[in-house]
């Protein structure tokens, strides 16, 4: 082969390559960004569920100015909910964290040997070239 005709190949290969960067970041990066986004946006609420079983709790003491047995009921289903709520973000959240990051390693690590095995017949080419034609 002449050497152009490698170059040109190794030209191609390059768009290759950039048409292939642009589709990993749906397979790796993405799914990186939207767990940290929906775990964001789990914590981010946090503050409001205390805030609304805060004011649950004001509500039914303000009826009577006490608890009766009822409010008690309604206040303890609320606070159960709330605290499930808090305790799912922390048992969850560590473990998926995991998952994500060990995908988004693997992918990674799969992605760039794949760009390689892209690259690397293109060197034997280069050396097996005898002409700049």
């Amino acid at each position: 082969k002449h050497l152009g005709d490698v170059l040109n190949e190794v030209g191609t290969t390059f768009v290759n390559i950039g048409d292939k960067f642009d589709k990993q970041t749906e397979k790796d990066l993405e799914v990186v960004e939207n767990s940290l986004w929906v775990q964001n946006g789990t914590l981010e609420h946090v503050p409001e569920i205390v805030r609304m079983n805060k004011l649950a709790s004001e509500a039914c003491e303000s009826k009577s100015g006490s608890l009766d047995e009822s409010s008690i009921s309604r206040l303890s289903k609320i606070q159960a909910a709330t605290l499930a709520e808090v305790n799912q973000i922390q048992l969850v959240s560590p473990e998926k964290y995991k998952d994500t990051v060990a995908t988004l390693l693997r992918e990674q690590i799969s992605f760039f040997r794949s760009l390689a095995d892209m690259l690397e017949p293109h060197v034997a080419s280069l050396d097996r070239s005898l002409t700049y034609n």
